[in-house]
């Protein structure tokens, strides 16, 4: 049998370098994005979202928010309407594996601050590449 090019690690599954190691995915629902472009966004995996209890959907990290789950495979934001989309909620993801998203004007100082503080991250999400961060 002749041997076929390896797929397993193609573009629509995730790398081998282990910057993200998931343990537990969910397909949750994303609220409408609409930051200062006003335009659709594509979402890179690694990108920090949090959970709104209120709305019972997940929203893009910004400033002040807990980082509860982190996209998992790149997704197209829609400014108007909400989205289906893959977040790993349970496993290991180094830092610079994260997508800061600067469109809502936040920054890389203001999402290591809350990765450092057990009580605005999720203890399922065990961060590496952080030195004194407690998991």
């Amino acid at each position: 049998m002749a041997l076929e090019t390896n797929e397993l690690f193609d573009s629509a599954s995730r790398s081998n370098d282990g910057r993200m190691i998931s343990r537990r995915n969910m397909v949750v629902t994303l609220a409408a994005y609409n930051p200062s472009s006003g335009a659709d966004i594509l979402l890179p995996v690694g990108t920090p979202l949090s959970y709104d209890a209120s709305a019972n959907k997940y929203v893009v990290w910004d400033t002040g928010l807990r980082v509860d789950a982190v996209l998992y495979t790149e997704k197209q934001s829609d400014a108007t309407d909400d989205v289906q989309c893959v977040a790993m909620v349970e496993g290991e993801v180094h830092f610079d594996a994260l997508h800061v998203p600067t469109e809502n004007g936040s920054s890389s100082a203001n999402l290591k601050t809350v990765l450092y503080d057990v009580a605005t991250r999720s203890q399922l999400l065990l961060i590496k590449g952080l030195p004194g961060v407690q998991h």
